[in-house]
């Protein structure tokens, strides 16, 4: 299976995901569910954005993963916010979703 390709290569260069995570991938990092809803709710929180679930991950390893914040050198972290895939009824840290 070909996954990726890398174009800035003079000879073109196409490798499967195991290859491309094997030489290019420093951690895998995860988390909770609940340490997925805890980082929705706290961007909502502080930023007054909705992010999505998979923008969540992101800003839960930073926010909980013992292993990650103790990587020796990581002074400042991005996260990639996207919010695209979200129900505003159906938020996962409201006690029930709304009558309808």
């Amino acid at each position: 299976m070909r996954l990726f390709s890398f174009p800035s290569v003079k000879k073109k260069k196409i490798i499967d995901f195991a290859t491309a995570v094997r030489d290019h991938v420093d951690g895998v990092y995860t988390v909770s569910e609940a340490q997925i809803v805890a980082a929705m709710k706290l961007v909502f929180e502080r930023m007054k954005l909705v992010i999505e679930p998979s923008a969540a991950v992101g800003v839960a390893v930073a926010l909980f993963s013992d292993e990650f914040r103790a990587r020796n050198g990581v002074k400042n972290v991005g996260v990639v916010l996207c919010g695209g895939n979200v129900d505003l009824d159906h938020l996962p840290w409201l006690a029930s979703p709304p009558a309808k």
